[in-house]
């Protein structure tokens, strides 16, 4: 059995329910991991991406590979500079919500991560159109 994405983010909808501060914390978590893995299986598209580990690009990779360099141009270029941007978002919520357990975390935080979740999700279409179309 495996799982994709979408089983993230569906999750993640769920969770989003929950008021409980562990609700709340899985509710980021699984939000961000579907907008990961989702940007994971298309950022080879990135003019010049290259991971260090050809399987598995790490956190800081995938994000490196969304980001634009100032000046540049390419099709998918704005999608490319969204991506990032609520990637960063998503992965510093994520990092709160796993690793600082002294910090208190709200259900306002969960409606965050999961809008920016489906924000990368409705935006990998349109980059791939635009990278796919150059």
């Amino acid at each position: 059995m495996s799982i994709t994405p979408d089983d993230f983010l569906t999750e993640a909808q769920k969770l989003v329910e929950r008021t409980d501060e562990m609700g709340v914390r899985l509710a980021i978590n699984r939000a961000y991991y579907s907008a990961f893995h989702a940007a994971k299986a298309v950022v080879h598209w990135m003019p010049g991406f290259r991971p260090s580990n050809r399987d598995e690009p790490s956190h800081q990779e995938l994000l490196d590979g969304f980001a634009v360099s100032k000046g540049a141009v390419f099709n998918g270029c704005k999608q490319a500079k969204e991506i990032h941007i609520a990637l960063s978002q998503g992965r510093k919520l994520r990092r709160i919500a796993d690793y600082e357990l002294s910090v208190s975390v709200e259900p306002e935080q969960a409606s965050a991560a999961l809008e920016t979740a489906k924000d990368v999700r409705r935006l990998i279409p349109e980059f791939l159109k635009r990278r796919q179309s150059a």
